[in-house]
């Protein structure tokens, strides 16, 4: 058995704001998200400092159907996993 994929990422983090479903003439669908992960580390002056990244996703097809109707079902726990192909543009 082989792995279709690529490379693959896993993100847990906070929805940064509500998922955006969009259904194009040719009946494709296209999700789009954000997503803010946390690193905490200490700085030089021994103060423990919060860094904060977003990562903006896409999603196609069936994928971004199921991603939409998860998150709408899950948006009061505020965390979403992925773990898909990673594609960087």
């Amino acid at each position: 058995m082989t792995n279709s994929l690529k490379n693959s990422v896993q993100l847990i983090g906070n929805i940064g704001k509500d998922i955006v479903l969009s259904t194009f003439d040719n009946g494709n669908k296209k999700a789009s998200m954000v997503i803010a992960t946390n690193d905490y580390y200490t700085n030089n002056k021994g103060e423990k400092v919060k860094q904060t990244e977003w990562h903006n996703l896409i999603a196609w097809g069936k994928t971004a159907e199921l991603m939409a109707e998860s998150i709408a079902k899950k948006r009061s726990c505020h965390t979403w996993q992925v773990n898909q192909q990673i594609l960087h543009r």
